[in-house]
């Protein structure tokens, strides 16, 4: 069976994930690194509702600034006795209750539906960053995934040359039948090789297709990562966020334990018998709840629990933080040295290849020792491509881990 060309992958890859035509992926212009994430992300569900949530933050902030808890209510009673004595008594009484806040609660609601809609925000903010970490891997898996089948066909094509060299020289008498087998195996095994690579590129452009929607993206690289500080961190403002939250939810349990009182407004209109004239009245008065709710004493332990566990989240988080960019940083740095190994490795390498292949045209040198120094090349050249991208997602994971999108 033979390989597989590079561009079917992509053409697999395209038609397995959006049925499109097998030319969409090269049709799609290429995007910068950033241009590319910004239209990733307007693909994600929680960008496409984030409208919907902000507005559904703001209605909880209007209910919450309400003038009253609840709505008033308006109750109507008529009274007659025709069934009974039938004295001409006749009574009819209209009464509106108005639901009153309790001293602080309005305020305390207030204040805790601006902080929800402050962490709302957050936790959008949160699931973009934590995209941005996942639209990264794949964008540099692919990256990787291309320079290995890069290089495992060109090492396929430099073995299918030497085979063809032996197989010429073995014709010739130059070298043993025994050889042109090896250099054949040597092409088997390069064969095996760019399989293997390619099914890696596939699985890698299947990745970046789903997140990305696209496969072509443009300057892959991103700028180096600035000094910042660990408050400014998404995560570290969405535990401090969700801190407050915590807190506002206990002094809104506490100002809301007690059913607020109810002011109610009352006309009357009543006739004691047929010879009397009616008589009008308006009654004003103010009912107190004489306890607090059965379930106020849940709310308040419940909220301060959650207080306990977002103080000791927000502190642990700190840690987590500086830590996790201390060990991106020093990745960084060993990621650099690295490339600069890697390239020392290549360059000796390259050096060795071109002496060996002058001594085995000459036929100084055996086949079994130029097949090995072709192989140390190519894992050389295959290790400093390598490093260069493993450089800069180490760059892009310090931008991750410091909160920073793309």
């Amino acid at each position: 069976m033979g390989i597989v060309p590079r561009g079917v992958w992509h053409v697999l890859a395209t038609i397995a994930l959006t049925a499109a035509p097998a030319n969409q992926a090269s049709a799609q212009p290429a995007l910068k690194f950033s241009e590319a994430f910004s239209a990733a992300w307007a693909r994600h569900p929680q960008a496409q509702s984030a409208q919907a949530r902000a507005e559904e933050a703001e209605a909880k902030q209007v209910a919450a600034a309400r003038l009253m808890p609840s709505p008033p209510t308006l109750g109507i009673s008529y009274l007659s006795d025709a069934r009974f004595a039938d004295v001409g008594r006749r009574s009819v009484e209209a009464e509106v209750s108005i639901p009153l806040w309790n001293v602080n609660a309005r305020q305390a609601g207030v204040g805790l539906a601006s902080l929800e809609a402050s962490l709302s925000g957050s936790q959008i903010s949160l699931t973009k960053l934590k995209f941005a970490g996942d639209f990264r891997e794949a964008v540099w898996s692919y990256a990787l995934a291309q320079a290995d089948a890069e290089i495992s066909n060109g090492k396929l094509e430099a073995a299918k040359t030497l085979a063809k060299d032996v197989k010429l020289r073995v014709q010739a008498g130059d070298l043993a039948p025994v050889d042109a087998s090896l250099a054949e195996s040597v092409v088997a095994a390069a064969e095996a090789v760019v399989a293997q690579s390619q099914e890696q590129e596939l699985r890698a452009a299947l990745a970046l297709e789903v997140i990305a929607g696209r496969l072509n993206i443009a300057a892959l690289e991103e700028p180096d990562a600035p000094a910042t500080n660990v408050e400014k961190h998404p995560v570290y403002r969405a535990a401090l966020l969700t801190r407050d939250v915590a807190r506002a939810r206990v002094s809104n349990a506490r100002a809301t334990q007690r059913t607020g009182p109810t002011a109610t407004v009352t006309l009357s209109r009543e006739r004691p018998d047929r010879m009397s004239a009616p008589e009008k009245a308006l009654r004003f008065g103010l009912a107190f709840p004489l306890g607090a709710e059965a379930e106020s004493g849940t709310r308040i332990a419940t909220a301060q629990a959650e207080l306990i566990e977002a103080d000791a989240d927000l502190a642990r988080m700190r840690t987590a933080l500086s830590l996790e960019i201390a060990l991106a940083r020093r990745a960084l740095i060993l990621a650099a040295e690295t490339v600069r190994a890697t390239a020392i490795r290549a360059r000796f390498a390259n050096e060795v290849r071109t002496q060996y292949a002058k001594s085995f045209q000459l036929g100084e040198s055996d086949l079994p020792t130029q097949s090995r120094v072709e192989a140390d090349w190519y894992e050389a050249q295959r290790s400093a491509d390598r490093a260069k991208i493993e450089a800069s997602r180490a760059r892009s994971r310090l931008n991750q881990a410091l909160g920073l999108l793309p």
